[in-house]
């Protein structure tokens, strides 16, 4: 009798024990720094949507969603520079902000449209140091959407023919002086994506915007990276009134490319010839915009619109793993490590393990300043120690991340 009442106890106080520890758990992220960028005249609160990281010198470099592109110390929580350059028009992956050597590049939008001799936007590029101008490329898409592409000292990027709707093209810049190197024509618009280099047969792929825009199916192109040249061009399937818009940038993993839609169609071609090695459709589970397909391991990882993170096998296209949030969103996933990090439609950040899909944090924030809260568009952000994000309501938040 007597050891059973001792099991007892210690059953119950190993329960009371790890209660305790689950109540006093370690928050999983730090505030470290925060700052704020509150609507201004005709501009919204502007939220913190791309970034890119200095290893050399310790700068974090953002674009904002309307008007702001800056430059942070991060070891001092110092503000090195902003400069004002509207993207009040921009919408989604044309936020994009990249960095090569001494400059950092951005797309910026004109604001004098009632002037239709300028164009309307251009690539801007700026010092890295001091954030001044260095120089720009115009481009002439009204209705330009498409990130930055910089890979070996040159710039990959896309731009529409206004004169015929159905025609867009693919720009291959010198990234330090903005020399043209080619320009290719003869390919369909290029909607919210970029283009991936594959370096071992020196060859450009990128997908098009299709369907309920131009009336015909979307295609992936390969370009020959030293001519311009079309490699290969291959239709995506599509059923009308299906919008099956590319909307993920393209992964280059074994012998192929892969490409995912915004109405959730998945497809692996070959990287030799773009023939289909097999197409599998995930209903009401599209991808996110812009969103990247990271290669980790042996799998594909992702974000689906409905605010989830799948975990993809390349060989048929099956899922692995879905993580099931319930939150909705637009947004893309960032993977650091083997750690895949997205923030929800609301005031949470969710992490998530890459080798097995399971919620390794959640942590929600309460609303700064009493502004709104939840992200539109862009990921999250990790560097060493900091995690990084941004809010519709004009936060711009620096974590420690501690677990």
């Amino acid at each position: 009798m007597k050891n059973q009442i001792f099991v007892v106890l210690i059953m119950t106080l190993a329960v009371v024990l790890t209660s305790c520890i689950s109540i006093f758990e370690e928050p999983a992220l730090e505030l470290y720094w925060h700052l704020y960028f509150p609507a201004s005249g005709k501009f919204s609160p502007d939220q913190a949507t791309y970034y890119t990281y200095d290893e050399t010198t310790g700068y974090l470099y953002v674009r904002f969603s309307d008007e702001r592109v800056g430059c942070f110390d991060l070891a001092k929580k110092k503000t090195v520079w902003i400069k004002y350059i509207n993207a009040a028009s921009l919408k989604g992956f044309n936020l994009d902000i990249e960095l090569y050597k001494n400059m950092v590049y951005i797309v910026r939008d004109d604001v004098r449209k009632e002037d239709k001799k300028d164009p309307v936007c251009a690539l801007c590029t700026l010092d890295k140091l001091t954030g001044e101008t260095v120089w720009e490329y115009a481009v002439t898409d009204e209705r330009f959407q498409s990130g930055i592409t910089v890979h070996n000292g040159f710039i990959y990027i896309a731009d529409y023919d206004k004169r015929d709707g159905k025609k867009g093209m693919l720009v291959k810049l010198d990234a330090q002086t903005g020399k043209v190197v080619w320009i290719n024509k003869n390919i369909q618009p290029i909607g919210i994506t970029k283009a991936v280099i594959d370096e071992k047969y020196r060859r450009v792929y990128v997908g098009t915007i299709g369907n309920e825009h131009i009336g015909v199916a979307p295609k992936v192109y390969a370009l020959d990276t030293e001519s311009g040249e079309t490699v290969w061009e291959r239709n995506i399937l599509w059923e009308e009134p299906v919008p099956v818009d590319i909307m993920t940038v393209p992964a280059v993993y074994g012998d192929s490319v892969y490409v995912g839609t915004w109405h959730g169609e998945f497809v692996r071609l070959r990287r030799t010839d773009g023939s289909v090695v097999w197409s599998v459709e995930y209903p009401y589970r599209g991808f996110g915009f812009g969103a990247r397909i990271w290669v980790y391991k042996n799998t594909l990882i992702s974000s689906f619109v409905d605010g989830g993170v799948v975990c993809i096998d390349p060989s048929d296209g099956k899922i692995l793993w879905h993580t099931k949030n319930p939150e909705p969103t637009i947004d893309d996933c960032y993977m650091k490590g083997n750690r895949v990090y997205i923030h929800g439609a609301t005031d949470s950040f969710k992490c998530f393990s890459a080798d097995t899909g399971r919620e390794i944090w959640t942590y929600t924030y309460y609303g700064f300043n009493g502004t709104e809260s939840g992200r539109m568009g862009g990921a999250p952000f990790k560097t060493g120690k900091y995690f990084i994000t941004g809010d519709v309501g004009g936060n711009f938040m620096i974590y420690i991340e501690k677990r």
